[in-house]
Formats: C-alpha cells, structure tokens, sequence
C-alpha cells in the first residue's frame, strides 16, 4: 500500500489539529488547578486563624466581697470589674463565663 503525499499532509493536519485541542485542554485545566490551589490555600488560613482565635481565651475578673456572701452550687457570679476578656468568653449581659474547647471530642 502505496502513502501519498496528500494522506500525510492530511494526517499530519489532523494530529496538529488534535494535539493543539489536547494542549488547550491542559492550559485551561492548569488554571483550574492554580484557582482551586488558591482557594485551598486561602480556605487553610482562615480555618487556621480561626482555630487561632478559638483557642485563646483569657480572663481576668474581680468580684466586691458583698457579692460573694452565701454563694450556693450552680450560682451565677456577677463580676464587678471585668479586666481581661481575651477571647470573649465573658458575655457581661448574661453575667455568663464559658470556655468552649476545639479540643474537647465530645
């Protein structure tokens, strides 16, 4: 079987043809690729400043000794001066100090 001239010209028009689609394809997927790698990256330091921020919690509070008198299991402590309240686990309108820990498995 004898190959022309014209057949190989052709086929070589066709392989072009695929390989330029096949290129193209890849580019787009690079950057599909860089875009989701941005994100993720974004994605991880927020999550990582936000662990940050969970995890820091301090206080620092006074009490006056006439609010202490008779204080009974379970009872709400009214602080009167409030002097560190990193992390904002002391809510002043509920009176309420909580320490959630990201930590805790339950």
């Amino acid at each position: 079987m004898r190959i022309t001239n014209t057949a190989v010209s052709e086929t070589i028009r066709v392989l072009t043809g695929k390989i330029m689609d096949q290129q193209e394809k890849l580019e787009i997927m690079e950057q599909r690729l860089q875009a989701l790698e941005r994100s993720a990256h974004s994605e991880s330091n927020h999550i990582k400043t936000r662990q940050a921020e969970l995890s820091i919690v301090a206080f620092t509070a006074c009490v006056s000794a006439q609010h202490v008198i008779n204080i009974g299991h379970g009872q709400t402590i009214v602080f009167d001066q409030v002097k560190t309240n990193t992390g904002n686990a002391y809510k002043r309108t509920t009176e309420i100090f909580t320490v959630v820990s990201i930590l805790d498995p339950k």
